[in-house]
């Protein structure tokens, strides 16, 4: 049985430290709807203090305090005890002043709309880039309002730095990772920024900005600052055949048996969007499976294959509407990063690359939708993704499609042959001379 959220203990740096560091954050309920928590993410040595307000059910609004007193003395500005946390929290759910919106409080209400399973990881990624970075920390506390465009480029590329510094690092210690150039580090650096800058920070930005309360002049200054890297998008590496596919099932455990299968017959995002799918959302008359997107939480109709129906079916048969199709064997939900372990193990197994991964199937399908001549667009909202994305991550796919069709329908030139050339000569000069012998008749009755 899960903790409640009274029971975690975090009202001490030595309490806190024996807690695993992980995305999620540790609450505990302070008065009323109000709870604190604490957040550390894996890889880092000090976390901060979260407060939260219970709307009802599962929903909640969430606020940033600050970093917590993990490695320094508080100061009650920059670095906050637990005491001095515990002060602050119910204070910061009053209503925001037009203007006086800072750009945590944009993110923090941003993902206060979402309620997928994507918000955790998006708040956990974000308070590690921008609160709890000591180099970037005063940048989210910026009013959005007067924030410039340098501000945002200066924030973007301190960031990339950073990251370059840390993965070089962190690739030169680790023996289990491959090996990167330089290259190719700048590039997933970049890649990485992008992607982050795209959601949440952009994307809450403008959801910001919509807001007329907030009194936000322009978004022109993100939308120059956080330009992104160029240069960063790659072809994905590994893809699966029909042939590598059974074979990797087969040497799966049970229950990734079937999330494997489920990934290869809808193309959706493994752990996350595969993993929140009941029955319920199964349509067989239809032929059709709900999906809700976990970075924008539209609930999407996809369409799937008749094969696909014959999977859903079985996997839906004498199961109520709200159960997952999808969980361990344990009876444990699937989420972001479970499948990886086994998923390893069934990668040896098959004797495939161990660089392959359950996300590898998602690029398969999209790949074997390009290939069979489907839709860009068919593509793009059956994978919940952008036309963009397709046409930039599997370039060399439609190169290669536009070179088949230009061999198959291009106009060609045949060249004749020395018989077929003396008998079209031969045709003229009997039509010539037909042409000749009318011009005389007619000049003869015309004297």
């Amino acid at each position: 049985m899960g903790r409640s959220t009274a029971d975690y203990k975090i009202d001490t740096p030595t309490a806190r430290k024996q807690l695993p560091a992980r995305v999620a954050a540790y609450w505990r309920t302070l008065i009323g709807k109000v709870h604190l928590g604490y957040q550390r993410s894996p890889g880092q040595s000090s976390g901060i203090f979260l407060a939260r307000l219970s709307r009802g059910g599962k929903l909640y609004t969430v606020r940033t305090i600050g970093p917590a007193d993990d490695e320094i003395k508080a100061d009650g500005l920059q670095v906050f005890s637990y005491e001095q946390a515990e002060a602050q929290a119910p204070g910061l759910f009053a209503a925001t002043a037009g203007g006086k919106l800072t750009i945590n409080r944009a993110v923090e209400n941003y993902l206060d709309t979402l309620t997928s399973s994507y918000v955790e990881q998006a708040r956990g990624i974000y308070n590690s880039y921008v609160v709890n970075n000591k180099k970037n920390a005063a940048f989210g506390q910026l009013l959005v309002a007067n924030a410039s465009n340098r501000d945002f480029a200066r924030f973007k590329h301190r960031l990339f730095k950073q990251m370059v510094a840390e993965k070089t690092k962190w690739l030169a210690t680790s023996k289990k990772r491959r090996k990167q150039t330089q290259a190719e580090i700048l590039r997933t650096s970049g890649e990485s920024i992008n992607r982050f800058m795209r959601q949440p920070l952009k994307t809450a930005l403008n959801h910001a900005f919509k807001d007329r309360k907030n009194a936000i002049p322009s978004d022109r200054p993100w939308k120059e600052g956080l330009a992104p890297f160029k240069g960063t998008a790659s072809a994905r590496r590994h893809h699966y055949t029909e042939a590598t596919i059974g074979k990797l099932i087969h040497f799966a455990e049970p229950d990734l048996k079937l999330l494997i299968t489920g990934a290869w017959y809808l193309g959706t995002r493994p752990g996350i969007e595969l993993a929140d799918i009941v029955v319920s959302d199964f349509n067989p008359d239809a032929r059709t499976v709900h999906i809700i997107r976990h970075k924008t939480k539209a609930r999407d109709v996809m369409l799937i294959t008749p094969e696909a129906v014959e999977f859903f079916a079985q996997l839906a048969a004498g199961r109520g509407p709200d159960e997952r199709m999808f969980v361990r064997s344990n009876g444990d939900q699937w989420y972001k990063g479970s499948h990886t372990r086994p998923m390893k193990r069934a990668l040896k197994a098959a004797g495939l690359s161990l660089e392959a991964s359950m996300y590898a199937i998602r690029h398969s399908y999209i790949s074997r939708a390009i290939a069979a001549g489907v839709p860009t667009k068919t593509i793009a909202d059956n994978c919940g993704t952008s036309i963009r994305m397709i046409e930039t991550m599997y370039a060399h796919l439609f190169d290669q499609e536009r070179r088949e069709h230009l061999e198959r329908f291009a106009p060609k030139i045949v060249v004749p042959d020395d018989a077929t050339i003396d008998a079209v000569n031969a045709a003229k000069e009997a039509a010539s001379a037909v042409i000749r012998r009318a011009k005389g008749t007619a000049q003869r009755k015309a004297a």
